[in-house]
């Protein structure tokens, strides 16, 4: 093939002696030509075709990735970017090559000692992961050379709201805040799936909205609830493109909403790792405990598998004699 362009970048790619190279060719297909032509030369000259990746930074192929339209593509691209630029304070400037077992470990205790749970690293993690993976398919490092990444088990508490909870939440909640908190109880809406909501996704005729999964890509259509419908009515309806929700008296997509949930449950003197994402365990558990089945909840969660869904699974000794005297009533 030569060269080819994918996204801003040009990359090279040809086959020498029955195996296929690859690498970063620059910005521009000029770049890329000469690149290729200074990997022919060093081949011919004894070159290992291993040692042809994996001499850019770190940087260089973090900036290339989140500039890949893929990437760009992926429903919780904010996330990855954070992640990227924390990734690449510790590992920026190092040789892609020298992004050894060593390096991450050594990123794994760095992180661990900033106090970040082991669900957070975890996160950061397979963002390295996916990152390497990608600089292998576009020639920045040999697949031989990417390190094996595990990530640490997990066994994450449930954290939901009661009813009390929620009153006491929403009483001490700004108002933008309140309608979001709302919205997010009664959807099961990620904060960032909300955050990126637009006019143009939501139908009050219909009394329902269509939601970018924030993990995963895709879509999903949500039903709404009374006071959803009226939280929606009640605010100013924007064109189509606008943020639903967004700054207090601007235009500004919000950016504050994670920070203020968290000051709003202090107040309300509510456990301190009661965070945003409580809202969606507890719209999970309320639907678990109405009888939702189980794959329906996997559809509204916006989950591709049954098995984050199953951590709210807790069967409970009166669901099991229903089930039971269940049976026993089908052969009457």
């Amino acid at each position: 093939m030569g060269v080819y362009k994918s996204g801003n970048r040009w990359y090279v790619r040809f086959r020498y002696e029955g195996r296929e190279i690859r690498r970063a060719g620059g910005r521009t297909q000029r770049q890329a030509k000469d690149t290729e032509r200074r990997m022919r030369i060093q081949l011919d000259e004894g070159a290992d075709p291993e040692s042809l990746a994996g001499t850019k930074l770190f940087i260089v192929l973090a900036d290339a990735y989140l500039n890949d339209p893929d990437t760009q593509s992926l429903g919780w691209y904010r996330r990855v970017k954070t992640i990227t630029k924390r990734l690449s304070k510790t590992l920026g400037q190092l040789r892609l090559n020298r992004v050894n077992a060593n390096a991450i470990s050594e990123y794994k205790r760095e992180r661990l000692q900033d106090g970040i749970k082991q669900s957070t690293l975890n996160r950061e993690l397979a963002v390295l992961r996916r990152m390497l993976r990608w600089g292998s398919e576009h020639g920045f490092i040999h697949r031989s050379r990417i390190p094996v990444i595990r990530l640490a088990k997990e066994n994450p508490r449930i954290v939901f709201l009661t009813q009390d909870d929620e009153e006491r939440l929403l009483d001490n909640c700004l108002p933008w805040l309140r309608d979001l908190v709302i919205v997010a109880l009664d959807t099961g809406c990620r904060l960032g799936e909300l955050l990126d909501l637009q006019w143009k996704h939501v139908d009050l005729s219909s009394a329902k909205l269509t939601v970018a999964t924030e993990k995963g890509g895709g879509s999903r259509t949500l039903y709404l609830t009374d006071r959803v419908i009226e939280v929606l009515e009640s605010m100013p309806r924007g064109l189509p493109d606008v943020q639903v929700f967004k700054k207090p008296g601007g235009d500004h997509r919000v950016t504050t909403a994670g920070s203020a949930f968290k000051r709003a449950a202090s107040k309300a003197k509510l456990s301190d790792d009661v965070t945003f994402h409580a809202t969606r365990h507890t719209f999970a558990t309320r639907q678990v405990e109405k009888g939702t089945n189980i794959l329906i909840l996997k559809e509204l969660l916006g989950h591709k598998s049954l098995a984050m869904v199953m951590r709210y699974g807790h069967v409970q000794e009166s669901d099991k004699r229903k089930a039971m005297l269940g049976v026993e009533e089908n052969q009457k």
